[in-house]
């Protein structure tokens, strides 16, 4: 019988039920954690063989942050010592919002991921996968680069009424040391964008409540005030599955003067990069 530890990081008592169950019927020794710092704290105490980390919990970053910190490049930090440990990701992050997250260095240093609710036969492989992996003898890595500190943080505000999806970009955005504001109307949006000109606006299409313009006819009252019209703006919509469109939207100066297109679902790394190309590379000082 395998005694391997597992630490399972989440804020929901039954979802945690839920994984630890067929793990300590399969032998595991298993322990929980409520929150991303009580995680840190018994990952130190412990110091488990796999991780089970949800992404949300007492903060929207608290899944984000807690790997971040863990696999911190900087020899100096106080998690350097446990920057091995594997992790799975386990989250409805997939189901509730419209951005599509993959383990990524830079942003979501996990091992895997896996959507909830989960087949304990799919979750027991992967914990067997990482696991026999972890054992295998690894060559020696150079020493990772410090992430170097942002010197200013660009401010992108977010205008969508769906309340996830904002909460999710927001989420993405900030791990990565953008600053960000929202709104939930399209009107409102406007109104923020005067009042904190922002680096770049990222902008939904179809907006639910009070009558109001919609995201293209945002783009372009933003294009032709004299005040607002430097700022750039990246339409992320669902607008082609929800109306069935199969034609691609092509960004012009007179109908749609934005910087670029991107249809919902978006992957994390093509938003950032888009937004990288809009911005520029985001300004750093020596670390």
């Amino acid at each position: 019988m395998t005694t391997h530890k597992i630490l399972i990081v989440d804020d929901d008592p039954d979802m945690a039920l839920a994984l630890h169950m067929p793990l300590e019927a399969s032998g595991y020794q298993v322990f929980e954690a409520r929150s991303g710092q009580e995680g840190l704290q018994k990952i130190t105490e412990l110091k488990p063989d796999l991780i089970l980390l949800d992404a949300m919990m007492e903060t929207n970053t608290a899944g984000f942050q807690l790997s971040l910190t863990l696999r911190s490049p900087d020899p100096r930090s106080t998690y350097s010592a446990y920057r091995h440990i594997p992790i799975l990701m386990v989250t409805a992050i997939h189901t509730t919002t419209s951005l599509r997250f993959g383990p990524d260095e830079a942003y979501l240093p996990v091992d895997d991921f896996v959507e909830k609710p989960v087949d304990p036969d799919v979750l027991l492989s992967k914990v067997q996968t990482l696991l026999a992996a972890r054992e295998e003898p690894q060559p020696v890595a150079p020493a990772m680069p410090r992430r170097p500190k942002m010197a200013k943080k660009q401010l992108i505000l977010v205008v969508d009424d769906d309340v996830q999806a904002v909460d999710t970009v927001e989420t993405l955005l900030q791990s990565v040391g953008y600053e960000t504001a929202h709104a939930y109307l399209a009107l409102d949006g406007m109104e923020l964008a005067r009042q904190l000109k922002p680096n770049l606006i990222l902008l939904d299409v179809m907006f639910a409540g009070p009558p109001g313009p919609d995201g293209f006819e945002v783009s372009r009252e933003l294009h032709e005030d004299s005040e607002l019209k430097d700022i750039p703006v990246i339409i992320l919509s669902g607008l082609k599955k929800v109306m069935g469109i199969a034609a691609d939207f092509t960004p012009d100066e007179t109908w749609m003067p934005v910087k670029a297109f991107l249809e919902k679902p978006v992957k994390p790394a093509d938003l950032l990069a888009q937004i990288e190309k809009v911005l520029g590379p985001r300004p750093t000082v020596e670390a």
